[in-house]
């Protein structure tokens, strides 16, 4: 038997925002048509169905129940998350509650077995009472890639999963596979810590054990931008992250900003931070050196160095003032 599987929707992550409330809708709406063309009957969700495990929004429901009104069509198992999870060392109050009025939509608080051979996990639940040779569940696990800049340091030893044939996790929104074990990443990415990667869902074959990746395209891509180096096809419906590491004059700048915004991007945010300063020598004797507050080294600092051209020293040490000013 075949299952889609698909993980980490966050429903109500930046829901202000309407592309971000369209876009867990657009998903599944893009999972349920490709699973009824493909006559799948079984799909499965693995962890953090909301986001905001604290309080939700009325636009976070809403946006739940256009999405369980699609799932609905299918047998569904929605296992708990730590985002659908009050408290983090147990599940027993959580969000799901709202979505468990649906026929078909079956809510996975404690560890279960389906189909006679898969076991479903939710977070802060003992996977070890599961005898069966399939585990798919929300699992912390050490030396996984939790997302392109981190690795996974605590959390469960990969041994601990050696009697399980295949073991599918949501949690670590980056795909990545470690001998039986498999994270198969979101269907679209949150925030620049889920960049350069293709996301969707996955078609388990719960025989053969083998997992078919099927991309979801239609969600904006996080790209990274380094100084004037520009591949124009990325930036249209995509969110945008321009670092300058070199300094560059305030007209430059302006050209290559009004460049970028005509070609469409969903969102740009700009990034000063990595222009190399130079080494400067301060040329303050020690005794004097030595009296100096603080503040009094900052601005002697600022006194000392070249300020790029797009900033003005005034304008600085005014911001350098009122930081200290406000400590």
């Amino acid at each position: 038997m075949k299952h889609a599987v698909f993980t980490d929707l966050h429903v109500g992550l930046n829901i202000n925002q309407e592309v971000w409330e369209k876009l867990p809708i657009k998903a599944v709406e893009f999972l349920t048509t490709e699973a009824r063309r493909r006559n799948l009957k079984s799909i499965i969700f693995a962890g953090d169905f909301y986001h905001d495990k604290k309080e939700l929004s009325i636009k976070a429901i809403d946006s739940a129940r256009i999405i369980c009104e699609m799932l609905d069509e299918f047998q569904t198992y929605i296992i708990c998350g730590n985002h659908d999870a009050y408290f983090r060392n147990t599940n027993e109050l959580n969000s799901l509650q709202t979505i468990d009025k649906f026929k078909n939509i079956h809510i996975i608080n404690s560890p279960t077995i389906i189909y006679d051979k898969i076991g479903l996990c939710p977070w802060s639940t003992d996977y070890r009472e599961l005898k069966c040779p399939i585990l798919i569940g929300h699992f912390d696990i050490k030396d996984f890639k939790m997302n392109d800049n981190t690795t996974s340091f605590k959390g469960e030893e990969i041994s601990s999963f050696k009697d399980f044939e295949i073991v599918i996790s949501g949690h670590y929104h980056t795909y990545s596979k470690k001998g039986n074990i498999v994270y198969i990443g979101n269907m679209y990415g949150h925030n620049f810590n889920d960049v350069n990667a293709s996301r969707g869902f996955h078609i388990f074959d719960d025989e053969t054990l083998e997992l078919e990746f099927v991309e979801f395209k239609d969600a904006p891509k996080f790209i990274h931008v380094f100084d004037m180096d520009l591949n124009e096809e990325q930036i249209k419906g995509n969110i945008i992250k321009i670092y300058f590491t070199k300094e560059y004059s305030e007209m430059d700048i302006l050209d290559f900003l009004t460049r970028v915004n005509s070609l469409n991007p969903l969102q740009v945010d700009v990034n000063y931070s990595r222009i190399e300063m130079e080494d400067v020598k301060m040329d303050i004797p020690e005794e004097i050196f030595s009296t100096l507050d603080e503040k009094q080294l900052f601005l002697t600092y600022l006194d000392k160095i070249s300020i790029p051209d797009h900033l003005k020293l005034p304008m600085c040490k005014k911001i350098l003032e009122d930081l200290f000013k406000n400590q």
